[in-house]
């Protein structure tokens, strides 16, 4: 067996273990998170007096159809 064959079976094993690892922590999340990675167990959600209103209330039905 030549060295560059060790070489290649040894990258092609490191890169099964690397999507092996990758989809376990995909289906077994850390405690107390959601697993998205995003950050968000340590942000505060938004009240809804922040959130923009997109259209106001008093013009939902200003375009009924007959």
């Amino acid at each position: 067996m030549g060295w560059q064959l060790t070489i290649v079976l040894i990258v092609i094993a490191l890169a099964a273990v690397y999507v092996a690892l990758k989809t376990w922590r995909t289906w077994h999340p850390p405690k107390g998170s959601c697993g998205g990675g995003c950050g968000c167990a340590s942000k505060s959600p938004v009240a809804n007096e922040e959130r923009p209103i997109l259209i106001p209330e008093d013009q939902l039905t200003l375009r009924q159809r007959p």
